[in-house]
């Protein structure tokens, strides 16, 4: 789908998914966390009872439909600490601009979506 007006999307006939796009994400954040922080015990939830976990993040996309001159990405996310149950909220929004082509548009979608995740470790890093 691409945004053609700010109330009107038209879909694109030669931009097919492999793998639905929320499982697509949900691998990219968990392999992006895992070689970036150097740490293999990035889970999906729910894991595995055995794991000792001290973190969740859930992420919601709020936005993230391509035009033909950028990409906006709208999320949220939440870090909990398991282990004195603390929250915190972030919100996040960026824009990639892009040529009007779906080559294009696909590599606008990944730079944001890699903006989001550096910013998912940011605030993992620091709340240690």
């Amino acid at each position: 789908m691409r945004q053609v007006t700010p109330y009107q999307i038209e879909l694109i006939e030669k931009a097919q998914w492999l793998i639905p796009m929320d499982q697509k994400l949900t691998e990219v954040l968990i392999n992006y966390l895992q070689q970036s922080m150097n740490n293999p015990n990035v889970h999906l939830y729910p894991w595995d009872s055995n794991n000792k976990t001290e973190k969740r993040v859930i992420v919601e996309i709020k936005s993230f439909i391509p035009s033909d001159k950028k990409v906006i990405l709208k999320a949220n996310y939440k870090i909990i600490n398991l282990k004195n149950n603390i929250s915190q909220i972030k919100l996040f929004e960026t824009t990639v601009s892009n040529n009007n082509d779906i080559e294009s548009m696909m590599q606008s979608m990944e730079k944001a979506y890699l903006k989001l995740l550096e910013d998912i470790k940011k605030t993992l890093i620091n709340n240690k």
